[in-house]
């Protein structure tokens, strides 16, 4: 029957045309900007605290990459303060990060919220010698913002909890914040304390 139909249409001189729909394809990537160039270079020469001072501006200006920036922002003021070269980076991409709920979703969810993690343990641990209460608030924000499987930083925070009711003289409240430490992971320096 098809046959027929093609012969026939041949015959007569009926031409077929093909219709092909038109996709629309995103426009292309076009070079990344010189302030995310200077960025990843100094991430990778581990130039921690020039990575994190260019940081701020890369996250307000390229905004299609803002959970990248902000994930790479994090990582740098850590390792800086980790070196004792800057201690207020890490604070204003917690900030930052505090101020954005909408980039905590997207393909940078994940190690977005590894380096929160990590980032605001680094800070509660310091700030737990110099300033109490501001470790307590953020021991509540790093609760708050942990992924659901990410037992190792619940039971370091529930353990900083428990240092920071030790020091307040609330001995029952320090054995309970290192149980439920101790339940998530087991830690033989929490369980000397507990």
């Amino acid at each position: 029957m098809i046959r027929f139909a093609l012969v026939l249409s041949l015959f007569l001189g009926f031409t077929a045309k093909a219709v092909v729909p038109l996709i629309n394809l995103p426009a292309a990537v076009g070079k990344p900007s010189p302030r995310l160039v200077a960025m990843r270079n100094a991430e990778d020469q581990e130039k921690w605290a020039v990575c994190a001072g260019i940081a701020p501006k890369a996250y307000s200006k390229d905004i299609e990459v803002k959970g990248w920036v902000l994930t790479a922002w994090l990582h740098c003021a850590r390792k800086a303060e980790a070196k004792g070269e800057a201690f207020a980076l890490s604070r204003a991409a917690l900030a930052a990060f505090d101020a954005s709920p909408a980039l905590r979703m997207g393909p940078w969810q994940k190690p977005l919220q590894q380096e929160q993690a990590q980032t605001r343990l680094q800070v509660i641990e310091r700030e737990l010698k110099k300033n109490p209460a501001e470790a307590v608030r953020d021991m509540g924000s790093l609760l708050e913002n942990l992924e659901p499987g990410d037992r190792d930083s619940r039971a370091k925070t529930l353990a900083f909890y428990g240092d920071w009711a030790q020091k307040q003289k609330d001995l029952d409240a320090a054995k309970l914040y290192y149980e439920q430490s101790l339940s998530e992971k087991e830690n033989r320096a929490v369980r000397e304390k507990y």
